[in-house]
């Protein structure tokens, strides 16, 4: 199906590199990257940035491996800019073309979505106090971009907060912002 990126032939899922400048999303080894319209959304105060792709049906079938919650990874080029999840997965019929929308977050939905593990203790590093939270989540690579971060006298991590919010709480206790690679 024309597109815009390429007038004369359809999404290209492809082992390959995508071009420089060109934004794809690799899901499995498979790297789709002619997309009819995008959108890309980040920003470093939004705990969970979102992306959204359009995509004409290839070869009228739906490629393999796209499914909602599937692993992704968004690239501009070779530059890996977000890697998460797929939300949701939709079809569509449009003047007569079979579309295929997509969207997802990065990696730190979970953390927005799920509540916190509950839990009071005292005089716990920034470094514990993260990886209680995180670590039921599945985050277990943490790295504290900080000279001396504080140790906390007490931690309270109520019911209802989310794990981002007990996240941000602990780090802005000793003056820094969570940030995920």
């Amino acid at each position: 199906m024309p597109t815009p990126n390429n007038p004369s032939a359809g999404n290209t899922a492809a082992k390959q590199s995508a071009p420089r400048d060109k934004l794809a999303l690799l899901i499995g080894n498979a790297m789709h990257d002619d997309w009819q319209r995008y959108e890309v959304d980040a920003d470093l105060l939004t705990p969970a940035d979102g992306w959204m792709v359009t995509l004409g049906f290839p070869a009228g079938k739906m490629p393999a491996g796209i499914k909602a919650g599937v692993r992704v990874l968004l690239k501009v080029g070779q530059d890996t800019i977000m890697t998460g999840r797929m939300d949701t997965l939709r079809h569509g019929i449009q003047q007569n073309q079979h579309l295929l929308l997509m969207s997802g977050r990065d990696a730190n939905a979970v953390l927005v979505d799920c509540s916190a593990p509950i839990f009071t203790a005292c005089e716990m590093t920034l470094q514990e106090v993260i990886a209680k939270i995180v670590k039921p989540f599945g985050i277990t690579n943490i790295r504290i971009a900080a000279t001396k971060p504080l140790t906390s006298a007490k931690t309270s991590i109520e019911p209802g907060m989310t794990a981002w919010e007990a996240l941000t709480q602990a780090a802005e206790a000793s003056g820094l912002w969570p940030w995920t690679d």
